[in-house]
């Protein structure tokens, strides 16, 4: 049945977490944050004048806030912003579908792997459940993580960048089941395969900044089996590598005469003196995103990068790794059977290390924004844990009944727990993360056009002093106010200004809209003519029209 209806079944899998992805897309979480705003605004601004907002003409790193973003969220963005409008739900609706994506080709990518690193004999020897059982569970568990929840339905990099590194390997362990793997002989459709994973590597390095590390370490890490461990024709690795090496001239070229390597700046290498301080620090940075804290119960830097009580790893896949990497060691050392999953294990761990290499390397963890990668490892290990088990069961002969007791108590635990999170995400951390999102920007943006331009019966003033205490609302000016790069170098925000807080005397201004924050203490907010508030129903701008 699964063998037969495995597409069917997979794209329902789908559909629930598309939707799930999709659901209030505009409205939780609240607001907006800085960096959403800068990828939707640019993305416009280059599909619509082919510059940036620092006029740079089709940039390969965003200068953004100084910190260099990525281009191809960018780009991609802007190609959603220019048929459907500069809007929230815009600028979130590719890193949705991206989400939707990646449970699709995990599932695939996951049957494909399963049927390359395991022969097909052995399997049908154990009298295993089919493959499709494994691949389901593979794309399940991601639809329902509610890591990746969060992660491809806010306006992050990483979610886009894990799709990449999906589907490439899908497709480079398609080379690896196709005919002629040793031949000298090429086959068109194993280089069409291998054309396509090389793209799609590539690019990953040109979406997010963990993958400059992630993707070329992973890159050699799949030439290096496909050499030792499928003997794969060289001919074949050398075409996918220099394939991927190609695909990556513009980057080089921006390393070497732009910004592409801005964020090697803030890592432990650059702000921690001494090869002895830094390794301790590496040590204890990744036993900080190993430990239950981080991969249980969910403690992050941010709001914006989650906090659900149950974030990270549902408990059931944290129990089934530990228990999967158990019996896995303890098998193969008293059966030759288990030694059959030494590759799959070896590949899941190497995925999972690299993964989080990138938050390890950085100042500030845990990390999961940086760390995303590494779930693909994780829920392969989660996969391995079950067919680990499974095979157990089939050595000692127990009973099937059992087995599948465990399976749906473990799979009525982990909906259960998702549920919930489900429920906490879409009410409670709609509300606490307000302000992380700078939730009230937006709307105080729409209050501030009104003033500028005069529309709607509000008086139109000669000047607006707007805080910048919360950070970047010049962003948000010019995403609110759909203005041209080209026009808002020529003056376009003139009447604006933001200074860092707004005291007293900005109220002696004549005709003027000035816009206070919390830290305005000297201001007597009780008189101002309109107050923003966050979903959070807290206060966040305090408006006042001098006369």
């Amino acid at each position: 049945m699964l063998k037969k209806h495995f597409f069917l079944i997979l794209a329902f899998i789908t559909l629930v977490a598309l939707s799930l992805r999709l659901y209030q897309i505009g409205q939780v979480p609240h607001g907006m944050t800085w960096d959403e705003a800068a990828i939707g605004y640019n993305g416009w601004a280059v599909a619509t004048t082919h510059r940036d907002e620092w006029l740079k003409l089709v940039p390969i790193s965003f200068r953004s806030f100084g910190d260099y973003k990525a281009p191809w969220a960018i780009y991609l963005n802007g190609l959603f912003i220019y048929f459907l409008g500069l809007k929230l739900w815009v600028v979130r609706l590719p890193f949705v579908l991206a989400g939707g994506m990646a449970v699709f080709g995990l599932g695939l990518m996951t049957r494909q792997l399963l049927k390359t690193l395991i022969d097909k004999s052995w399997w049908q020897q154990q009298n295993l459940p089919a493959i499709e059982a494994f691949s389901l569970l593979a794309a399940l568990s991601l639809a329902i993580s509610p890591w990746h929840l969060h992660f491809s339905r806010v306006g992050f990099e990483s979610g886009l960048a894990l799709t990449q590194i999906i589907w490439a390997l899908y497709f480079f362990f398609k080379v690896i089941s196709g005919p002629n793997l040793k031949s000298k002989i090429y086959n068109l459709k194993s280089l069409i395969f291998s054309l396509l994973s090389s793209i799609l590597f590539a690019f990953s390095i040109y979406t997010y900044h963990s993958t400059k590390l992630f993707t070329p370490l992973l890159v050699l890490f799949l030439v290096f089996i496909g050499w030792r461990w499928f003997k794969l024709s060289r001919r074949y690795l050398a075409f996918f590598f220099l394939s991927f090496l190609f695909w990556l001239l513009p980057f080089f070229y921006d390393v070497i005469f732009g910004h592409s390597l801005e964020r090697a700046g803030v890592t432990v290498f650059s702000k921690v003196d001494g090869l002895g301080n830094q390794l301790i620090t590496l040590a204890h940075n990744m036993l900080i995103q190993l430990s239950p804290g981080f991969l249980l119960l969910g403690e992050v830097d941010t709001l914006r990068h989650g906090g659900l009580p149950f974030y990270v790893l549902l408990p059931g896949s944290l129990l089934l790794i530990l228990v999967g990497l158990t019996t896995w060691l303890v098998g193969r050392l008293r059966r030759k059977a288990y030694r059959q999953l030494d590759r799959g294990y070896v590949f899941a761990l190497f995925i999972t290390f690299v993964g989080l290499l990138p938050a390890v390397i950085g100042v500030i963890v845990p990390h999961p924004n940086r760390a995303l990668l590494s779930l693909l490892g994780f829920i392969l290990l989660v996969v391995l844990g079950w067919l680990s088990v499974t095979l157990m069961f089939k050595q000692q002969k127990w009973s099937k009944k059992v087995l599948a007791m465990l399976f749906g108590l473990w799979f009525i635990v982990q909906a259960g727990v998702f549920v919930y999170d489900v429920f906490y995400y879409f009410t409670t951390y709609a509300k606490t993360s307000a302000e992380s999102f700078n939730d009230g920007y937006l709307e105080l943006m729409q209050e501030v056009i009104k003033y500028e331009r005069g529309l709607e019966g509000y008086p139109e003033v000669s000047k607006i002093i707007i805080t910048s205490e919360y950070g970047q609302p010049y962003i948000y000016a010019l995403f609110a106010r759909k203005t041209s790069p080209i026009a808002y170098h020529g003056g376009s925000l003139i009447k604006y200004s933001f200074p860092d807080v707004v005291n007293v005397d900005a109220l002696s201004e004549p005709n003027a809209l000035v816009v206070a924050g919390k830290k305005a203490d000297l201001i007597d907010k009780t008189k101002a003519d309109k107050v923003i508030y966050n979903r959070a129903e807290e206060p966040v701008f305090w408006l006042f029209r001098t006369k």
